[in-house]
């Protein structure tokens, strides 16, 4: 099952702002109305949608760019650090 984390939610908005790319361009970019993507943006940035379905996190980072491995990779990494910390 996918989870849906702070952790996740941070790093999407991360990578977004540094493609330099507004939560409205992202919306516009994954086919969503931009009256209201940039709000569905902000939310799944914030955390607010706590699951997100993996296909909607998916055409995010195809949005922005982002390998989904790359993407995925790091949070592998990012979850290992935080499991040694415990």
């Amino acid at each position: 099952m996918f989870i849906f984390t702070k952790e996740i939610a941070e790093k999407l908005t991360r990578i977004r702002k540094q493609s330099a790319l507004s939560q409205k361009e992202v919306a516009e970019r994954m086919g969503i109305n931009p009256k209201t993507g940039r709000s569905y943006i902000a939310q799944i940035e914030k955390g607010m949608i706590k699951n997100p379905f993996l296909s909607t996190i998916l055409n995010y980072l195809d949005a922005i760019g982002v390998s989904w491995g790359t993407f995925f990779t790091e949070l592998s990494k990012l979850r290992a650090i935080q499991n040694i910390k415990r």
